[in-house]
């Protein structure tokens, strides 16, 4: 497809907006970073927020902190009417939020990029904290509890695995596989459905 074709296709909040979904983008992501914010500037989403408007005090790589994102999806979740929402996290690219109640693994001061490999695992820990805070927000309310959250990542990090740090320099596992889950709560989809997914999962 041509560079133009891709602006004028239509995106998921446009197929959900179509169908009278309400529907937000937040992300903690800075979206001048790259300039990724122009993939979104023909959508029609009710709703997008991203690290730049949450003030200008924000890394442009790492973003604003992830738990403001994701209080603002609960907060636009618990509206009435049905929603379709994306949550774009941040705050384990490079270089790497740490929480310091996460902070499991040691770091140290240095120009060796292998001794950042710990402020990633850390970063990670404090991701996983703040997804398992969001999700049981979820299901805690009644507003909220039967949402299909689907979740997944755009690369891995490599650490010298196959000579390569970081990302995007070539297709070794460690870059290119990526976590994808899928919490359906019991009544959210038909069994039909269910076991369709259930069987792509295992093949």
């Amino acid at each position: 497809a041509t560079a133009d074709d891709i602006a004028r296709a239509p995106l998921l909040w446009d197929y959900a907006k179509a169908r009278g979904y309400r529907t937000a983008y937040l992300a903690s992501q800075h979206l001048g970073y790259g300039n990724l914010g122009l993939f979104v500037r023909s959508t029609s989403v009710d709703l997008m927020r991203e690290a730049r408007d949450r003030g200008p005090q924000w890394n442009a790589a790492t973003g604003s902190p992830d738990e403001i994102t994701t209080r603002e999806a609960l907060d636009f979740l618990r509206r009435p009417g049905p929603a379709f929402v994306v949550v774009h996290f941040s705050n384990t690219h490079d270089p790497y939020r740490e929480l310091p109640a996460y902070k499991k693994f040691p770091t140290k001061v240095s120009f060796d990029p292998l001794d950042r490999r710990n402020a990633y695992r850390n970063s990670l820990l404090g991701h996983d904290a703040i997804v398992g805070d969001f999700m049981r927000e979820l299901r805690a309310d009644p507003r909220t509890r039967s949402a299909i959250v689907v979740y997944t990542s755009d690369h891995g990090e490599a650490w010298a695995e196959h000579g390569a740090i970081g990302h995007t320099s070539d297709m070794f596992a460690e870059q290119i596989d990526v976590p994808l889950w899928i919490d359906a709560p019991e009544g959210s989809l038909d069994a039909a459905r269910l076991e369709r997914i259930r069987h792509g999962a295992s093949i």
